[in-house]
C-alpha cells in the first residue's frame, strides 16, 4: 500500500510537469502522500488503509484525466486527440478498479467484482500504453501517415 501512495506522488509529479507546469501543487500533494505513507506505517486496519490509498489514487487519476481532456481539446493532430482521450479513459478505468476492489472487500472475498476489477485494470493498462506511445498501428488505424 505504501508503494501505491509513493507511485501516486510520482504520477502526480509527472502529470504536473507534463500538463500543468504549475509546481506549486507538488509540495502539498507530496505532504499528503507522505502523511498517508506514515499513516499506513503505524495504522493496521486494512479497510481504512485501503480507503486512504484509494482516495489519494482517485484524486491523482481525476487530476490526470481532467488535464488530459484539456490537452485533448488543444491538440491539432487526430492521433494526439485520441491519445489524450485514451489517457483520460485509462484514468477512469483505474478509478473503476478501486471501486470494484472496494466492493469486493465489502461483500466478501473472491467475488465476481475481483475478476472485474483486474479485467478493468488490464484494459486501463492497454489504454495507457496506446495513449502514451501512439504506436504506428494506432496511427495507421486512424488514417494518419
Amino acid at each position: 500500500m505504501m508503494i501505491v501512495a509513493l507511485a501516486d506522488f510520482f504520477l502526480f509529479a509527472f502529470t504536473v510537469e507534463t500538463f500543468a507546469q504549475k509546481r506549486r501543487y507538488l509540495v502539498p500533494f507530496g505532504i499528503a502522500s507522505a502523511a498517508i505513507i506514515v499513516f499506513l506505517t503505524f495504522f493496521w486496519d486494512p479497510l481504512i488503509n485501503w480507503a486512504a490509498v484509494m482516495i489519494l489514487s482517485l484524486v491523482t487519476y481525476s487530476i490526470l484525466a481532467y488535464l488530459s481532456i484539456g490537452a485533448m481539446r488543444l491538440a491539432k493532430m487526430r492521433s494526439y486527440k485520441y491519445g489524450f482521450g485514451l489517457i483520460a479513459s485509462s484514468n477512469i478505468f483505474l478509478s473503476l478498479f478501486f471501486v470494484f476492489m472496494s466492493v469486493d472487500r465489502l461483500t466478501g472475498r473472491w467475488t465476481p467484482f475481483l475478476f472485474l476489477a483486474w479485467t478493468i485494470l488490464f484494459i486501463a493498462s492497454l489504454l495507457t500504453f496506446v495513449g502514451y506511445t501512439l504506436p504506428p498501428w494506432f496511427k495507421k488505424l486512424l488514417g494518419e501517415p
